[in-house]
């Protein structure tokens, strides 16, 4: 079965769930995250900001923000492939959970250094794309298992 047969006998809700996988890639090639002039750093993508971050002050310890970013990012690839080779929603629903949660960690551990408000202060476009990829591939999750819950209701009728 070719990528676009695949593609075709999905639903509706799973292809919105990988809308918003590829929109979360793409936003994390975008500059992401702004580290201000921590090590010179300025705005950086995923893979600038993880460099950053991983070689920051080796006392503070910031290498767990970078492991975070990586994580999503590869949640974000692991969406995308659980689309092309799974027809589980149970397992889009914990690639999303996993992926929010690291998001989460990610917000409140940020170092002391970047001096910026969660959410407002150090976010660039990148950040934006990919939260808005996370919120359509949750509408797509969420529409997937509504779907499905539907189709058990009406069995039982």
């Amino acid at each position: 079965m070719t990528f676009v047969e695949n593609l075709k006998n999905r639903s509706l809700y799973r292809k919105i769930f990988l809308i918003g996988a590829v929109i979360t890639f793409i936003g994390f090639f975008l500059p992401l995250i702004n580290l201000g002039s921590f090590k010179d750093a300025g705005v950086q993508n995923l893979f600038g900001a993880a460099k950053a971050l991983n070689y920051a002050d080796s006392t503070a310890g910031y290498a767990y923000n970078a492991t975070f970013l990586v994580i999503v990012w590869l949640m974000s690839i692991a969406a995308i492939a659980s689309f092309v080779f799974s027809h589980a929603i149970v397992l889009d629903v914990i690639i999303w959970l996993v992926g929010v949660a690291f998001i989460i960690a990610e917000m409140i551990t940020l170092p002391a250094f970047l001096e910026v408000t969660p959410i407002v202060g150090y976010a660039s476009v990148g950040y934006y794309v990919t939260l808005i990829g996370w919120v359509v591939a949750l509408v797509g999750v969420v529409l997937s298992v509504v779907n499905v819950k539907q189709q058990g209701i009406r069995k039982e009728i």
